[in-house]
Order: structure tokens, then C-alpha cells, then sequence
């Protein structure tokens, strides 16, 4: 098994693969108990955490993911078939960038709704404020 983790207060946000199934769980970074976990049944890129939502790539099913925070409950999936990686997110915005497609190589959704905004272009959106 094997995968990535983000932090922020207090908590470890951790995708994980092994044997092609794998999800998102969330732990408490002092005592290492888990808070909650979705299995999603393939593999999930490095996670991306605004106030809301935790946020995962499936390389899988080419999608999406918008996990509530507290409780790890799916809010959205999919989002045109996009897998992304190096995934960032505010409050309004989650951004990332398309591997192996040099023509639009960012993307920028609602992280709300996970309704795209725009895709291509050099500025990357998930770093405004």
C-alpha cells in the first residue's frame, strides 16, 4: 500500500492505493485515531483541504472527488473526466493541473459545485485568495 498526505489543523488527510482500491481517510494527527474514511475502490491522488471539503483525484475513473471534512461523506463526484494532479484549494476555487495534456495544462472548477470554470492558460487558480 502506498499513497500521499496533506495536513492542516491537526489532521491528516491521507489518499492511499493498494492493488487497484484504495480512499481517503482522515486521522487525528496527535493520537493517529482515524475521524473517518471513504473507500472509493481505486486510487486517489494527494489530497487538497479548504474549511469545507477534501478534495482527491481518481487516476481510475478519470474524476473527482469533494469529501465533507468533518465526516468524509462524498458532496460531488466527477467532473468531465478529468484526472488532475498537484490539486489546490480555497474556499471558492480548486485548481490542478492535467498531466500529459500541454494544451490546456490547468483547471479551474466551483469548489462547491464542481462546475468548470475554465480550463488552459498559464495562472493557476487555486492560489487565489
Amino acid at each position: 500500500m502506498w499513497g500521499y498526505i496533506t495536513m492542516e489543523k491537526g489532521i491528516v488527510y491521507l489518499s492511499t492505493y493498494s492493488n487497484k482500491s484504495g480512499g481517503v481517510t482522515a486521522l487525528d494527527a496527535t493520537t493517529g485515531q482515524q475521524k473517518w474514511i471513504y473507500n472509493s475502490g481505486s486510487y486517489q491522488n494527494e489530497p487538497a483541504v479548504n474549511d469545507k471539503m477534501v478534495y482527491a483525484t481518481d487516476l481510475d475513473k478519470l474524476n473527482i472527488i469533494a469529501l465533507d471534512k468533518t465526516n468524509g461523506k462524498l458532496k460531488w463526484e466527477g467532473t468531465g473526466s478529468v484526472a488532475m494532479r498537484q490539486l489546490n484549494a480555497s474556499n471558492e476555487y480548486l485548481g490542478g493541473a492535467i498531466p500529459n495534456k500541454p494544451d490546456s495544462a490547468f483547471v479551474c472548477f466551483d469548489a462547491n459545485s464542481g462546475k468548470a470554470l475554465w480550463s488552459g492558460g498559464r495562472a493557476f487558480c487555486g492560489a487565489l485568495p
